[in-house]
């Protein structure tokens, strides 16, 4: 049976609405939504669609359609923001919610809509009287498939969502739950945090030894905990990268059968005839400058590496070379241009495309985790890529991915030593880089060598072609793996009994913490509401009382 044949439906919980070309997880939620391919799609966020964000070209007449299609909204909202607007247009099937991610009563108000549970108290007690099973699964015969944009959505609502299933009995074999992480922001954390403390050790060596960065956290770090149980509570959860895969099953243990590697792609069927070499010039990367990497990466560019770079061009008499930086969120840098350094804060990209007029894509990560699609992305446009091993990481081969890497095991993180000239040997989209003096060879042979400059952009574009094409990112068997997933629920044939033992152990601890925070809300709603009444009687009598002093003068 394949998975169109099952009545399927989803609700994508997310931190955002996507803005889709702006962030990685915004292109995240619209390649799965693509992949998936459903046309009942409920997407719940706990941003507000009438935000002051708007954008003063917006089609009237789509705001208004779109409000008349969207039945779900409160009375009287109406879809102002942008991103929202854009997002259904490109899935006009799609319903938007609104729900306070800390108030649990309006995601049970909305799970009792989404589950036919009308009237509460009668529903309540046919499903529980005799342990009557039948009652409200009877009315929900599709199956429901869950995804958490992220380990944090994961844990904001999925126990809510659990306790809601098992205080009406809606059979746990009909509900499926997929986690998708984006990357491994445990790993990426703790990355950041050692990078922070050797910048705070040494300020003069900081270069050689953050560029270094490549240690994994271990048993002591609390947030690889919460990420491997949030993997652990769901049936599925999807993986961006061969890297991060290898550390879930090898280093950490996880079984195969409840990951799935599901990595960004690309559609390469319509691709642009490309410039060439002696057409383009300059540097250029892009990302978003909210997201820590690239925000680090900026500052340590123009205070530290750049300078360098521009140097050395000036002493082989290249004295018009510039470093272009495109993103969205990045207004707080724009003070960081230099015109003097040739160092230039662009903004948004409004079209990708403009990347075909630059010569190399140097991006230099001090920390991070999964995919990087700003590199994908140059060499969807012929961009060979600078970057550091953090920046390799996930864009290589599969092929003898370990050989060069020995791992030594410590309390509080797990090194990785590195075989550097082996992985410089490589067939790759460019050069990985250890080094400050080979970032800065790398950026004069690469830009001044016609030949190497070819070759290096040919294997990048075979690397996009074998690794995040659309008809090679392992699509089929994601799906092929959801279908199985769903197959032994419904056959009641589980392979994660570890999800049911910490949804029983989160039930008993959150339970009573879940009605705490409920109360404490609606007692700070009544404290609200008292307050007011009493301002309103204490302002009565004052009028009453200045009455009654002006009829007691007259």
């Amino acid at each position: 049976m394949s998975l169109s044949s099952y009545p399927l439906r989803l609700c994508y919980f997310a931190m955002r609405i996507p803005e889709i070309k702006a962030t990685a997880s915004a292109t995240r939620i619209y390649h799965l939504l693509n992949i998936l391919n459903l046309k009942n799609i409920s997407f719940i966020t706990p941003q507000s669609f009438t935000n002051n964000n708007l954008n003063n070209n917006l089609n009237t007449n789509l705001n208004t359609n779109l409000n008349n299609n969207l039945n779900n909204l409160q009375k009287g909202e109406e879809i102002k923001n942008e991103y929202a607007l854009e997002f259904l247009k490109d899935f006009p099937n799609l319903n938007l919610f609104t729900i306070n991610s800390n108030d649990i009563s309006e995601l049970y108000s909305f799970l009792k809509n989404y589950y036919q549970i009308n009237d509460y108290n009668n529903d309540y007690k046919n499903c529980n009287e005799n342990n009557d099973y039948n009652y409200c699964n009877e009315k929900n015969k599709e199956i429901t498939i869950y995804i958490f944009d992220s380990m944090i959505t994961e844990e904001i609502y999925s126990s809510i969502i659990k306790n809601f299933l098992e205080e009406f009995k809606i059979s746990k074999n009909r509900n499926i739950f997929i986690l998708d992480t984006q990357d491994l922001r445990s790993i990426r954390n703790f990355r950041k945090n050692i990078l922070q403390k050797i910048t705070l050790k040494s300020l003069q060596n900081t270069l050689q030894n953050t560029l270094q960065n490549l240690n994994l956290p271990n048993i002591e770090n609390e947030e690889l905990l919460r990420e491997i149980s949030s993997i652990y509570r769901n049936d599925l959860s999807l993986i961006v990268s061969n890297n991060e895969l290898f550390y879930l099953t090898e280093i950490y243990g996880i079984n195969k059968e409840i990951l799935s590697l599901v990595p960004f792609y690309y559609n390469l069927q319509n691709k642009e005839i490309l410039k060439d070499f002696s057409e383009r010039k300059f540097f250029v990367t892009i990302g978003n400058g909210i997201h820590p990497p690239n925000a680090d990466s900026i500052i340590y560019m123009k205070e530290i590496l750049w300078p360098k770079i521009v140097k050395k061009f000036n002493e082989i008499g290249i004295n018009d070379v510039e470093y272009h930086i495109y993103g969205s969120y990045l207004e707080k840098y724009k003070h960081l241009t230099d015109k003097k350094l040739r160092f230039f804060i662009k903004g948004k990209l409004q079209d990708l495309s403009e990347l075909t007029k630059y010569k190399i894509n140097l991006n230099i990560l001090r920390f991070g985790a999964g995919i990087k699609g700003k590199i994908a992305d140059g060499w969807f446009y012929g961009l060979p890529t600078i970057t550091t091993y953090i920046g390799y990481e996930g864009m290589n081969e599969e092929n003898n991915l370990y050989e060069n890497i020995k791992f030594n095991f410590l309390k509080e993180q797990i090194e990785l030593k590195i075989e550097e000239e082996n992985i410089r040997k490589l067939k790759w989209g460019g050069f990985v880089t250890f080094h400050e003096d080979q970032i800065i060879q790398d950026c004069i042979s690469l830009y001044t060598n016609k030949e190497l400059w070819k070759e290096k952009s040919e294997i990048g574009n075979f690397i996009l072609k074998t690794k995040f094409s659309e008809s090679c990112i392992g699509k089929d068997l994601f799906l092929e793996k959801l279908k199985q997933v769903i197959e032994n629920k419904l056959n009641y044939k589980y392979n994660n009994y570890l999800q049911y033992v910490l949804q029983l152990n989160n039930y008993k601890s959150s339970y009573f913490m879940n009605k705490y925070i409920n109360e404490k809300n609606r007692n700070k709603q009544l404290l609200e509401q008292l307050n007011h009444t009493q301002n309103n009687n204490f302002e009565n009598d004052i009028n009453i009382t200045t009455n009654d002093n002006k009829n007691t003068n007259t």
